[in-house]
């Protein structure tokens, strides 16, 4: 929990959605009955995000 303290401190900022990622946010997967955010880690990296936090 303290690492992930740190990478949400030297975030630009969070997202969970790959749509408006920004350069440097933390990226976080969230899951449902519909979707499965995990899917999307790998674009979310691609957008710019620094780090994907994923189940």
């Amino acid at each position: 929990m303290t690492r992930l303290y740190q990478l949400f401190k030297a975030s630009t900022g969070v997202s969970t959605d790959t749509r408006s990622i920004q350069k440097g946010n933390l990226f976080f997967a969230l899951s449902g009955t519909n979707f499965n955010g995990n899917q999307f880690a790998a674009k979310a990296l691609e957008a710019g995000a620094s780090y994907a936090v994923i189940d």
